[in-house]
């Protein structure tokens, strides 16, 4: 089982950054020389997460909490219309995929994630798994408050990384046969969660994909010369690859002149 981290606890090769260090693997180095400063819609999402959390838990809707405040790190959001009804639908899609048959469902759930990237102890924060023990099934939900861009969960390495973390903590892997990787994000496109399907044997290729990413990754932390050395612009270009998606939401873009930023 994974063990227990403490408050804060981020990975280096996290399940939410996959998609940028499958792409770019230097991307977490080059991340981690600069200071992770959260901003007040990311923390605005933790606190529409611990909303929905709390419901998931106590059995109750999301406007039950109406005007209740949650406080994220420094920041306090108070429950409005708005965060209920978008909880509202990641709430009613948890508990309706639990109907029926012998389910268990896992909530804010720690799955290893240190058997694809090589980090010791590395675990990834799932919002919700829901475990089919009838027809061997495994499903990670990932609830998403942003209104912006929106995330797709076909082939999605975030959830694809906790459901073959959740494989890995709860049964040798012939015991599932189907992967379903959903994400709901009520303020984006038409609002309606979306679920793709894969079975073991496609997880089981991702993980392989993922643990020859993660491995030049550690490379690139290996070899990192340090941003002022004369070095960095031949590291910047053996492992930094810029693009769209990666670089959309990378702390360090726009960070460093000079070198290929991702």
């Amino acid at each position: 089982m994974a063990a227990a981290k403490p408050d804060g606890y981020h990975a280096r090769r996290s399940p939410s950054g996959a998609h940028r260090y499958m792409a770019c693997a230097g991307a977490p180095t080059l991340e981690a020389q600069y200071p992770d400063v959260s901003s007040v819609y990311a923390d605005e999402g933790t606190a529409a997460h611990i909303l929905g959390t709390m419901c998931l838990q106590g059995h109750v809707g999301p406007s039950d909490f109406i005007n209740e405040v949650i406080a994220v790190g420094e920041r306090k959001f108070t429950v409005d219309k708005g965060m209920v009804e978008a909880v509202r639908v990641y709430v009613d899609y948890v508990r309706e995929r639990m109907k029926g048959g012998n389910k268990t469902l896992l909530l804010e759930q720690d799955v290893p994630i240190g058997h694809m990237t090589g980090e010791d102890g590395a675990t990834g924060k799932a919002d919700a798994i829901i475990i089919d023990a009838e027809y061997r099934a495994i499903e990670v939900i990932d609830y998403k408050h942003g209104a912006g861009v929106k995330v797709s969960p076909v082939s999605n390495p975030q959830t694809l990384k906790y459901a073959a973390g959740a494989v890995y903590d709860h049964g040798i892997a012939t015991d599932f046969e189907v992967i379903h990787s959903t994400i709901v994000q009520p303020r984006a496109g038409d609002g309606e969660p979306e679920r793709f399907t894969v079975t073991i044997t496609d997880l089981e290729a991702f993980v392989e994909e993922v643990k020859a990413a993660a491995g030049v990754s550690r490379e690139a932390d290996e070899t990192f010369p340090g941003l002022d050395s004369p070095e960095m612009a031949r590291w910047a270009a053996t492992y930094l690859t810029p693009g769209e998606k990666q670089c959309r939401f990378c702390s360090a873009r726009g960070r460093r002149r000079g070198i290929r930023s991702s």
